[in-house]
Parts: C-alpha cells; structure tokens; sequence
C-alpha cells in the first residue's frame, strides 16, 4: 500500500502492468536458511489496457525511480531535476 516502508518502484510499476492479487503468505520457516521476513505469492494479471494512459513510458520510468531514490527528502525535492516545480504546482492543484 502506499504510504508504507514497502511500496516503492517496483510496487508502482508492477501495478502499471499488472492486476495484482495476494494469493497467501509463505512464513519464513518454509525456507532454508530461515529469512529474516515474510514472503507473499502473488498473481500479477497484465492488463489488456493499462489503467492509465501515458505518453512515455521511459518518462514514468525516470520519474518513478527518482521518486523513489531518496526516500528522506519530500516529493518535491526529489523530482525537481525532472520535472518543474510550475509544472508540479499545477498538478498538485489540479488533484484537490
């Protein structure tokens, strides 16, 4: 989910390709040597449409992982060598 230690790129990516469904939860036990987390099956059904429609989909990329890249700093200062702070302001604006 996001907002979570646990989303980052691959989460948004996947999701951009893909419906995705928990099937179960594997506890760490089931492997040999033990791991230190929890492990999920998952079903990833590509969609025939892409829930969104996009231009570029090497700009999503740049602009996921510059996103993600420095998980300290806000939003803003993450993507401000990408993308304009005119350009963020009014898509900011636009979602309220």
């Amino acid at each position: 989910e996001p907002g979570t230690k646990k989303y980052g790129r691959l989460s948004v990516m996947i999701q951009y390709y893909c419906e995705t469904e928990l099937v179960f939860d594997v506890p760490p036990e089931s492997f040999d040597p033990i791991p230190k987390v929890m492990s999920s099956i998952v079903r990833l059904m590509p969609y025939t449409k892409p829930p969104v429609e996009i231009k570029s989909i090497k700009s999503l990329n740049a602009v996921v992982t510059t996103a993600f890249s420095q998980r300290r700093k806000t939003l803003r200062n993450s993507l401000k060598k990408i993308i304009t702070e005119e350009f963020l302001d009014d898509w900011i604006y636009r979602l309220h």
